[in-house]
């Protein structure tokens, strides 16, 4: 198993069609695990980038494939500029 960080949350088990992995509990808590381990990403910037994700997840995964290909084709950060533009939001 990989060596986790030291962060504020428990280290809790869990159990995946892989075996039983390691991770924080922070939901979405695999994700949020990796995120702290392999992208080096703050824990307290996590919680909120792991439900972004996680929600984004959620609708595209119910989106027909023609609809999934034009976000899929679409770089994250002109996603984001868009939606922050439209929105009068900051731009990245």
């Amino acid at each position: 198993m990989q060596k986790l960080k030291e962060t504020p949350f428990e280290i809790i088990k869990v159990s995946t069609r892989e075996g039983v992995k390691e991770c924080y509990d922070i939901r979405p808590r695999i994700f949020n695990t990796w995120l702290i381990n392999d992208f080096d990403i703050p824990d307290t910037r996590t919680k909120q980038l792991g439900e972004a994700i996680y929600s984004l997840h959620g609708a595209l995964c119910y989106m027909d494939e023609e609809y999934q290909e034009k976000i899929f084709n679409t770089p994250l950060k002109d996603l984001l500029n868009k939606f922050a533009s439209l929105e009068e939001l900051r731009t990245f």
